[in-house]
């Protein structure tokens, strides 16, 4: 019987929490491979709204 280990993981640093923010709010302007599927559909929709207002202005 093969034991799991579990993973006991360091407080994060200052530096580290600010990363992470700075990823989450970067993932959610980008939208790339990186977020939460929730993320990149809203970000989907506000890519296609923004498409669809540049499109009207063109014609």
């Amino acid at each position: 019987v093969e034991q799991k280990e579990e993973k006991i993981e360091p407080p994060k640093t200052e530096e580290e929490k600010l990363a992470e923010e700075q990823a989450a709010s970067y993932c959610s302007v980008l939208g790339d491979g990186l977020c939460g599927v929730e993320i990149q559909e809203e970000v989907k929709d506000i890519n296609d709204t923004l498409e669809e207002k540049l499109t009207e202005k063109m014609d």
